[in-house]
């Protein structure tokens, strides 16, 4: 008040009381008050301040609107989720996605049991697994190999045409980031598998690497 700020609006901004979570419906209150003891008016006399919306009491969940209960965390289902279910899979979140673990039966007292039991069917037998889950990426270009090089700790560019290679890729302070195959489709054609959970973060980190780290590759 003494260095010139004699309105409440002026209160407001040099004590910021309008801001954090009550936006100034309790602190500004007692800031009145004291603005109002200091230059020896009544509050009524000193004013108040404009209100920001809300003006009124509003439900958290009406700022998330729809981004809340099942709608907060999308789910993707496998093609072979439903005939997992019947099954009596259990399953488990991954990144958006629902992927059984193990198949219980019976008379089996925990998932160790269950996984031996299905271990040894697939060794002394077959087995399939579904892994349309995983995260799926093409890349394209004259240097499309070169830039591979960049990003996996393998070398890409040598690869035959018409085969896969097992590919590892790390941070930058040297921990595993992801992994994943990557088959080239043609000489200017790859096709990169990531991890389920990692999809959209190594698609983000590809193209961070394309336009920011390698802007120089085609």
């Amino acid at each position: 008040h003494r260095e010139g700020f004699v309105s409440v609006e002026h209160l407001k901004r040099y004590t910021t009381l309008g801001m954090a979570t009550d936006q100034g419906k309790t602190s500004n209150v007692a800031g009145l008050a004291i603005m109002a003891a200091v230059s020896g008016k009544s509050i009524p006399e000193t004013g108040t301040t404009i209100y920001r919306p809300p003006y009124v009491p509003v439900a958290i969940g009406a700022f998330a609107g729809h981004h809340r209960d099942e709608n907060f965390h999308a789910t993707r289902l496998r093609p072979s989720h439903h005939w997992a279910a019947e099954q009596g899979a259990v399953f488990v979140d991954t990144g958006l996605w629902k992927r059984a673990q193990w198949y219980p039966r019976a008379g089996e007292k925990d998932w160790l049991e269950s996984v031996t039991r299905e271990v040894k069917a697939v060794r002394s037998g077959v087995g399939f697994c579904d892994v349309s889950t995983l995260g799926k990426i093409d890349v394209h270009g004259p240097e499309a190999g070169a830039f591979l090089d960049r990003v996996y700790i393998n070398t890409f560019s040598n690869l035959a045409v018409g085969k896969a290679r097992y590919g590892l890729m790390l941070r930058e302070d040297g921990i595993v980031y992801d992994d994943g195959t990557t088959s080239r489709l043609a000489e200017d054609h790859y096709f990169l598998t990531t991890t389920t959970a990692k999809a959209g973060l190594v698609m983000q980190h590809l193209e961070f690497c394309r336009q920011v780290l390698f802007p120089e590759f085609d």
